[in-house]
């Protein structure tokens, strides 16, 4: 974490059904025309690296704040190896991500 800044998560709240503890729930279903993609951030031309910076830091904030996006940016993506599963809705808009860590080689 960066020294001095203050990370604070801001809970969203997200309408449900009501449903009885006992009644099985619904599986989640992917979204027709969605998909997902691994980035490796040192592979991305800069306008693309540029562009994701963006719509990640807008992700970003809509859940979560203390982070100026030159913070965000030092934080997660100045490590070139650093690689992000993003996912994209049926529009072709950014709808998430998340980084992903391998397990080291042997």
């Amino acid at each position: 974490m960066l020294a001095g800044a203050a990370f604070s998560y801001r809970p969203v709240r997200i309408p449900t059904p009501l449903a009885s503890p006992r009644a099985p729930r619904p599986r989640a279903t992917p979204q027709a025309g969605a998909r997902t993609e691994r980035v490796r951030v040192g592979a991305l031309e800069r306008a693309r690296r540029e562009a994701l910076v963006g719509d990640m830091y807008r992700l970003f904030t809509r859940t979560c704040t203390g982070f100026s996006r030159p913070e965000f940016e030092r934080l997660f993506l100045t490590r070139g190896d650093v690689e992000f599963e993003l996912t994209y809705d049926r529009r072709g808009e950014l709808s998430g991500f998340s980084v992903v860590q391998e397990r080291a080689r042997l």
